[in-house]
């Protein structure tokens, strides 16, 4: 993609892709923004196996470039196949929206080693971008976050029709809350620090759709 505008200094090519990261010019500010955008699609796009970057024009403006790599034959019989009882995990997008980056990353190698493609938050205004424009068949959730908490999150979540059929597991160091809505939304439990056996048997519980009673708490 090119455009025609003022153009991205040399030094900030990189660093715009940092979240809440913008070009610091008079315009830029009149028009606002929150600075993650182009840290979301960087992430969504390396979670697929590609690059996206950006070079300033010779002339004027930026261009993008983005690369993905192409789906094998195979890949895709894969993806459009597999039983109708299960689901298929090598085709299984999940979403990890943790603020802690090492808490985060544990979960995503984890997940990854289990056959699961994984994508990545850290706030929920993040998480609510990604889920609201990406396909994935489920979300963990952290409810310690910052700005927007994790039980608004969740509250967005099911009242969004883009999201709300999404199943939700969410991970909180509290285990559950005797709140009898925020229990209702949430589709399985998990207490921090989390056990992998617990994790994975949740996740495959919601990814089912297997009905769950009233209140769940799976604890390490």
């Amino acid at each position: 993609m090119r455009d025609h505008g003022r153009g991205i200094p040399k030094d900030k090519l990189e660093s715009i892709f940092d979240r809440f990261q913008q070009v610091d010019a008079s315009d830029a500010r009149q028009k606002g923004g929150t600075g993650l955008g182009l840290a979301i699609c960087r992430t969504i796009v390396i979670q697929h196996g590609g690059r996206i970057w950006a070079e300033r024009n010779d002339d004027r403006g930026s261009t993008f470039r983005m690369f993905l790599p192409s789906v094998t034959r195979e890949a895709d019989t894969v993806r459009h196949g597999g039983s109708s009882t299960s689901p298929t995990v090598s085709t299984t997008s999940v979403l990890v929206c943790d603020e802690n980056l090492e808490t985060r990353a544990v979960l995503v190698e984890s997940l990854q080693q289990h056959g699961y493609s994984v994508l990545e938050a850290a706030n929920g205004e993040e998480a609510l971008i990604v889920a609201r424009q990406t396909p994935i068949q489920a979300i963990l959730l952290d409810m310690s976050l910052p700005g927007l908490h994790g039980w608004e999150t969740l509250r967005l979540l099911r009242d969004d029709l883009r999201t709300a059929s999404i199943p939700v597991v969410v991970l909180s160091a509290f285990g559950a809350l005797n709140d009898p809505e925020v229990e209702k939304s949430a589709d399985a439990w998990l207490q921090q620090p989390l056990e992998t056996d617990s994790m994975l048997a949740a996740l495959s519980r919601v990814l089912r759709g297997e009905e769950r009673p009233p209140r769940v708490l799976l604890v390490e």
